[in-house]
Parts: structure tokens; C-alpha cells; sequence
């Protein structure tokens, strides 16, 4: 996710595109994860650090959350 410098959201980037266009279980857990994302802004990180933190990859594969 991108962040803007004050810690709200400013973008959730999918990068498996193609899975997310034709999953529907994977889409709908990323839509979820989407809104999470941004509910629980803004995040609280040094300002000073920002180029560090202004960009936060998140891997996910839903196949782990239920055991398949």
C-alpha cells in the first residue's frame, strides 16, 4: 500500500492483477483487505522516515487463511 506522508491510505496496489481479475475468493479477500487497510488509517510512523515507510508491501495468499 502507498501512504500518504500524514498516514492515511492513498493507494492499495494489487500486483497479481490476473488473479485478482478471474479469483473470485481472492478478490473478494483483497476488497476486504482493502477496506481494512484504509479503516484502520491513519498509521502513526515517524515523519522523518518517511521514505521508508511510504510504501508497505503485504503479501497475502488466501490459500493459508483456510487451510487449503
Amino acid at each position: 500500500m502507498k501512504l500518504s506522508r500524514d498516514g492515511h491510505v492513498e493507494e492499495v496496489i494489487v500486483v497479481d492483477r490476473e488473479r485478482f481479475d478471474h479469483d473470485d475468493v481472492f478478490n473478494n479477500a483483497l476488497n476486504e483487505l482493502s477496506k481494512t487497510l484504509v479503516g484502520c488509517g491513519p498509521y502513526k510512523f515517524p515523519s522523518d522516515l518517511y521514505g521508508d515507510w511510504r510504501m508497505i508491501n503485504i503479501r497475502i495468499d488466501p490459500s493459508k487463511m483456510f487451510d487449503q
